[in-house]
């Protein structure tokens, strides 16, 4: 690797139930009104004149439930190698 650290955010918080959406299977509807709607960033982090730096290089959100979190976690595992290689 090239000495930089890659750190993977999961987001867990619920979207606003008042949006509609209509192209979604049931489940994923339930999913999305119980708050169980997944995403995950992909940052790159350095330390600059003693500050941290961030800097986002992959993200995705839309996985719906509890396999859509399973799933999200693998994704971002699979990006953060990807990126490792490609920053090395």
């Amino acid at each position: 690797m090239n000495g930089l650290i890659y750190r993977i955010e999961l987001d867990f918080d619920a979207p606003d139930p008042r949006q509609a959406f209509d192209c979604y299977s049931d489940e994923d509807g339930r999913a999305y009104l119980e708050g169980e709607v997944y995403g995950w960033i992909v940052e790159r982090v350095w330390i600059k004149a003693g500050q941290l730096e961030t800097e986002c290089v992959d993200s995705c959100w839309g996985y719906y439930g509890e396999a859509g979190r399973e799933y999200a976690i693998e994704c971002a595992r699979e990006a953060i190698r990807y990126h490792g290689r490609v920053a090395a």
